[in-house]
This record gives structure tokens, sequence and C-alpha cells, in this order.
């Protein structure tokens, strides 16, 4: 994908151009059709994610109705409470709105990124 999303996500402000491409390199390309889920309640948290397009909603189950708690969109990073958290496992479900485009990295690269990079 072009360096000028990455340079452009919030999440890496502050980096150099080297640092990002260094730190996208540790991110997968995944593409998802409207209304998959990305993780589910109870779900190990075992993955972040960025949104390169689309949008993904965020929700939690009360009583068996959905309630939205957030809406992500392009350039958001999402799901990362849970790689860092002791329990690492999802309080919270999200599915995307339309066809999504996000990069996901998992739980030992997101934790060498945080020591590799503490500006993020």
């Amino acid at each position: 994908m072009e360096a000028s999303f990455w340079t452009g996500t919030r999440f890496f402000q502050g980096l150099t151009s080297k640092e990002i491409e260094a730190v996208s390199r540790l991110f997968t390309y995944k593409a998802y059709s409207k209304g998959t889920p990305v993780f589910a309640e109870s779900d190990p948290g075992d993955h972040a994610y960025i949104i390169y397009s689309g949008i993904i909603r965020v929700y939690a189950t009360t009583k068996g109705k959905e309630h939205t708690v957030d809406l992500f969109g392009k350039g958001d990073f999402f799901g990362d409470l849970e790689v860092i958290h002791p329990s690492n496992i999802r309080v919270l479900s999200a599915v995307d709105m339309n066809d999504t485009v996000l990069f996901e990295i998992k739980r030992e690269p997101f934790e060498q990124m945080l020591t590799s990079y503490p500006l993020i």
C-alpha cells in the first residue's frame, strides 16, 4: 500500500519515514466482505488492526441486543486493548459495515513494535 497511508496515520505520527517503513512490515493485509465479523466477544485478543478502507462497527451485546460502542474508519487503530491486557479476551465484537481492507498485527510483533518505537 502507498506510503502516504502509513505516514498519514495518527498512530505513527512522530516516527521517521524509515521507522514507519519498518513498522508497516509488521502488519499483514486482510480484506473482508460486508458483514464479516472481524472478532467476537470472548475471542482471544491476539490481533490489533488499522483500517485502510471501509468502516468497522464495534459493539456490545446485552440481553441479546447489539449496542454500537464506536465506528472506526480509514487510518483508525482498534482491537489493541485486549492484545496488551493480561486477560487478552475480547469484551466487544467488531464487524465491517462494507467491504473493508484492514492491516492486522499479531501480539508478538505488536509488543515488539511498542518496545522498539516508544513514541507509538
